[in-house]
């Protein structure tokens, strides 16, 4: 692949960026990106520091009916990419699975079924798509997946995997039609009733049991959420593994939230999952958010660890204590990837808005923890005439792709 570049600067960062994506030491400078980044501001946002381009795809533009692509789509989306090769930045696809075609729903199953009956359809970017239980929508998903990479594959120097709700890993949100314990694996198919599991997933081994349901020691609470956080685990591992077949570069997998902290999914098992317990009101339980077990269980060096709240609420955390039991997001993934054997890189992201406290914070808990990129959300926040702007974020990335405090 030959590569035309419009700044001598923009081929020294390039080379920075290869060096993380091969896999070298820490010392290799850390990247920005800005999320949702539009055509019309490449230049600026490149002044400002960022090289790390976001091209987005939406999966129902790219199969807006079934069996057929949408190749005019697809090739305006590669000449973005070209153009952003030629303005000097690397690039990090996202695959838009969070957008899924309407007619995928009209296979058996396709939807997520909580303990009510009810079938999960949420708004835009919240799919309700049953890949985790339904085979067959696993291999559409998959068969997706392998074919952007087919056409893009070579040309992009990050992926982004989670390819569930907002683009994340995780079940469906618990809150669905004015209740608030909903757990997402009442389909026929997860229940046993009818084939059509996954490789590695089982049936669920308490059928017909629903959380709150008291049982003798918690054995049934206990079998369900173990099972529950296997299946969504095995979503995670295939992901990466589909992936890895085909595509060399690096693989960011979307941790969102707080995350299930250590005690926590037993202190819910306890309680028979009855939704009463702090993780459980938060929704991480609901959510499967067993991250560490997650990030455990990784065998693939080029997956990088990405926390999607990077700027939670300092006070909610004890980020400054010797030992914190209670690390803030980005801190407890960190953690988790340090301690990994093949110690894992890290990336963050903040949640868009927050002001310019949200981006003071991002940035200090980046060099804090050692990050290896920030995608700063989003670029819109940026643009509109309100704090904080293109020119506030610059400092930021010049002193954190410098590894250093701002003054």
């Amino acid at each position: 692949m030959i590569l035309k570049f419009s700044h001598t600067s923009a081929c020294v960062m390039f080379a920075m960026l290869c060096v993380v994506a091969s896999g070298a030491t820490r010392e290799s400078a850390p990247f920005v990106g800005i999320l949702q980044n539009t055509m019309p501001n490449l230049q600026r946002h490149y002044d400002a520091g960022a090289r790390m381009a976001h091209v987005a795809l939406i999966w129902n533009r790219v199969c807006p009916t079934e069996g057929a692509w949408n190749q005019a789509y697809l090739d305006e989306k590669k000449a973005e990419v070209q153009k952003m090769r030629q303005a000097g930045y690397a690039i990090m696809l996202d695959f838009g699975a969070q957008y899924p075609p309407e007619w995928i729903y009209g296979q058996p199953n396709s939807r997520y079924r909580n303990q009510y009956g009810e079938a999960y359809a949420g708004g835009i970017g919240e799919t309700g798509v049953n890949v985790v239980f339904n085979a067959k929508l696993r291999e559409m998903l998959g068969a997706y997946v392998t074919g952007v990479l087919a056409d893009f594959g070579k040309d992009v120097d990050i992926v982004r995997l989670g390819l569930m709700r907002y683009s994340e890993i995780g079940y469906p949100h618990p809150s669905f039609k004015g209740r608030k314990n909903a757990y997402w694996a009442y389909d026929d198919i997860a229940q046993g009733k009818v084939e059509g599991l996954p490789a590695g997933v089982k049936p669920c081994p308490v059928p017909g049991w629903t959380p709150g349901r008291p049982s003798a020691d918690h054995v049934d609470a206990r079998r369900f959420a173990a099972w529950y956080v296997d299946a969504l685990a095995n979503f995670h591992d295939w992901q990466i593994e589909l992936v890895a077949r085909q595509y060399e570069g690096r693989m960011a997998m979307l941790y969102p939230s707080w995350g299930i902290r250590e005690g926590q999914l037993e202190s819910a098992v306890l309680n028979d999952l009855n939704g009463t317990t702090s993780a459980e009101r938060n929704g991480e339980i609901q959510r499967a958010f067993a991250f560490k077990r997650f990030i455990e269980g990784i065998q693939n060096p080029r997956v990088m660890v990405c926390g999607t709240w990077i700027d939670s609420r300092p006070e909610w955390s004890d980020d400054d204590a010797p030992d914190p039991k209670n690390p803030c997001p980005i801190g407890h993934l960190s953690s988790l990837a340090a301690a990994h054997p093949l110690k894992l890189r890290v990336m963050g992201e903040n949640t868009g808005g927050g002001g310019m406290a949200a981006m003071q914070l991002t940035f200090q808990r980046a060099r804090r923890y050692g990050l290896d990129g920030v995608m700063w959300a989003f670029e819109r926040d940026l643009h509109d005439g309100k704090p904080p702007t293109l020119e506030d974020l610059a400092p930021c990335i010049r002193a954190f792709s410098q590894r250093r405090q701002l003054p």
